[in-house]
């Protein structure tokens, strides 16, 4: 003999079945749009630190004054080594809280 299920057991499986499919959609969705936005993210900064250093190297380069050069792009890389320090270190809220001091300063003496 086959079993009849009623609308009352059948209605909550089937609306269980509709939420678990909704919500596995809407998170792939909003995976998606999370990895869409940070790679905007990403290539907006990398765009804006690139303007930054375009703006703080022409006048010189166009003088021919290579120390204000040079000074440009230490500065440069010393906020990008900070920057990845940072990422590093995050956990915790001040740079100065976070950095082991020698290997800064032997990352410093590479610059």
């Amino acid at each position: 003999m086959q079993r009849q299920y009623s609308v009352a057991k059948k209605l909550p499986a089937a609306v269980l079945s509709l939420c678990l499919l909704l919500g596995l959609l809407a998170s792939l969705l909003i995976s998606s749009q999370t990895q869409q936005l940070a790679h905007e993210t990403i290539a907006d900064k990398s765009r804006s630190a690139l303007s930054q250093l375009d703006d703080l190297i022409r006048t010189p380069l166009f003088n021919n004054d290579l120390i204000s050069v040079q000074v440009a792009l230490s500065r440069t890389v010393v906020f990008i080594v900070v920057q990845r320090m940072r990422a590093k270190y995050r956990k915790v809220k001040w740079f100065a809280e976070n950095v082991v001091c020698a290997e800064f300063v032997g990352t410093m003496k590479v610059l």
